[in-house]
């Protein structure tokens, strides 16, 4: 249960769990590694706890159907157990537990060197072609790394998913702070802790029906390194205007830009079976990272 405890504790998605253990523990960052170790513990303990069960139960049929003798009976009514001649070998008993123990301890040992996490680093899209109509002076960018997360607030704690997989596009002119940006997310690779299988179910993101999610926008500068794109985002089928500002610094050819902007999920028909925020909030953080290059 304490290994349990741990895992959950280090999962960013989580499930309600009974009081009064809490959805956090403060000494228990939010960490994958954290999570795996702790999740092949949980697992080890429970293949040795459920070994032990049957082991046990196995070896009171014994004395009952093979032995015949009044060990079943002690066990139930304190009967005397008789000659303990008749019990099996102590050194068969020692070797059996004996092996258990080693086959376990691998087990454990084979789950716990798993790899303790991945990079949350993106694909980067080839480089688009200008298009006609696009300002000569503008210059496509080349994306070399983006984390796209959301935060949501589920039973009254933050949770942070991301998505792992985009493929964003990127024109942009530094002289005149306008371009167009065209992201196709691969909702498939949406992670979210212990609940991404849930997220990724028709009640939420409806991965099966609608697979990629598109955001298309014009990028204007406001002032300085002040940006907003202004677009759609067509997500599980649905298409929302969406505005986000975000910070765009440029130097020796590389781009670093950070963005955010909070969205409703009732305006995207996401959890509609959760008409109120007792179980999951309306509004949906949204951060933005990325660095781009000139090729």
């Amino acid at each position: 249960p304490l290994s349990g405890w741990v895992m959950h504790a280090a999962e960013d998605g989580f499930a309600p769990i009974w009081w009064p253990f809490g959805q956090n523990l403060p000494f228990v960052p939010k960490s994958e590694s954290w999570a795996m170790t702790a999740g092949a513990i949980h697992w080890a303990a429970g293949l040795l706890l459920g070994v032990t069960l049957a082991a046990h139960i196995a070896g009171a049929l014994k004395h009952k159907l093979v032995d015949k003798d009044a060990t079943l009976a002690r066990m139930v009514s304190s009967t005397e157990a008789g000659d303990p001649a008749a019990q099996s070998p102590h050194g068969v008993t020692a070797f059996a537990g004996g092996a258990v123990w080693v086959v376990v301890l691998g087990l454990t040992l084979a789950s716990i060197g798993l790899p303790g996490g991945t990079e949350r680093v993106a694909s980067a899209a080839a480089a688009p072609t200008l298009s006609e109509g696009t300002d000569p002076q503008s210059a496509v960018w080349t994306v070399q790394e983006v984390d796209l997360a959301f935060t949501v607030v589920q039973l009254g704690s933050d949770v942070t998913g991301h998505f792992e997989a985009l493929s964003p596009s990127i024109t942009y002119d530094p002289e005149t702070g306008d371009g167009q940006v065209t992201v196709e997310i691969d909702m498939s690779s949406v992670t979210l802790g212990s609940v991404t299988d849930q997220a990724k179910g028709s009640e939420f993101f409806d991965v099966t029906n609608h697979p990629t999610a598109i955001f298309e926008a014009t990028l204007t500068r406001d002032d300085g390194e002040a940006h907003i794109a202004d677009g759609t985002l067509t997500l599980t089928g649905v298409s929302v205007p969406v505005s986000m500002p975000f910070t765009l610094s440029i130097s020796d050819g590389t781009a670093e830009m950070t963005g955010g902007v909070t969205l409703d999920r009732r305006d995207f028909e996401i959890g509609t079976s959760y008409p109120d925020e007792s179980s999951v909030g309306f509004s949906v953080g949204v951060a933005v990272t990325l660095t781009a290059s000139q090729p």
